[in-house]
């Protein structure tokens, strides 16, 4: 299967803990359907072994040898002062 003309769309997004976010080749999109995809994302806790599933159902579904899937989850981050952490003054002191 030849991936087909597309029209790629961008959107500006803003990151909320608690987001799931999935880059994937064709491998995936033109052989898993999206509500397969989204029942995956939603019931797999863990974004590497769902990024792993996803890869598992393309090549169940005849997907080609070279299914790209990224699975990315948003946290809080701890930015915390500590060990480590620049802030500007040190960037101003150089």
């Amino acid at each position: 299967m030849q991936g087909g003309e597309f029209e790629p769309t961008l959107r500006l997004l803003t990151p909320q803990p608690g987001d799931r976010y999935l880059l994937c080749s064709d491998g995936l999109s033109d052989f898993v359907s999206d509500e397969a995809i989204e029942h995956t994302l939603l019931n797999c806790p863990d974004p590497q072994l769902c990024a792993e599933r996803l890869v598992r159902l393309a090549l169940r579904a005849g997907g080609p040898d070279n299914v790209t899937v990224i699975v990315s989850d948003v946290a809080f981050a701890d930015v915390a002062d500590g060990p480590g952490r620049a802030d500007l003054s040190d960037v101003a002191a150089g």
